[in-house]
């Protein structure tokens, strides 16, 4: 891959699982959303903080130490956790179907398949 192409790749995955995390805390905070939306936020958080932990060293193709800007993604993935579990008793149970939930939890296992791939 091009050098160009990892790096827009990363900045775009960060944007968007940052994006995504302070969106999904605020969302949790200040409204009621149900559970089932409220665990698709945390898991598609947890699902960008995973890939980006794949895809930050190359990105950064070793100008910097990738832990310390992932730490701050992962501390936001475990603040959007926190915030799930203190809203929990309000959150309203859904009824139905549920697709973001699986399609976002299918994510998390594919992404967690490619780190395991990108680790060994």
């Amino acid at each position: 891959m091009s050098d160009t192409l990892v790096m827009v790749l990363t900045a775009v995955i960060a944007l968007g699982t940052l994006g995504w995390s302070v969106w999904g805390i605020w969302h949790i905070a200040r409204h009621t959303p149900t559970r089932q939306g409220a665990v698709t936020h945390v898991v598609g958080v947890i699902a960008g903080t995973a890939l980006l932990g794949v895809v930050l060293p190359a990105g950064l193709m070793g100008l910097l130490d990738p832990f310390p800007i992932w730490l701050v993604y992962a501390v936001l993935a475990v603040g959007t956790a926190i915030v799930l579990g203190w809203r929990w008793p309000a959150l309203e149970p859904g009824q139905g179907k549920h697709p973001s939930l699986v399609i976002t939890s299918c994510i998390l296992l594919a992404v967690l398949v490619l780190a395991g791939f990108a680790v060994t």
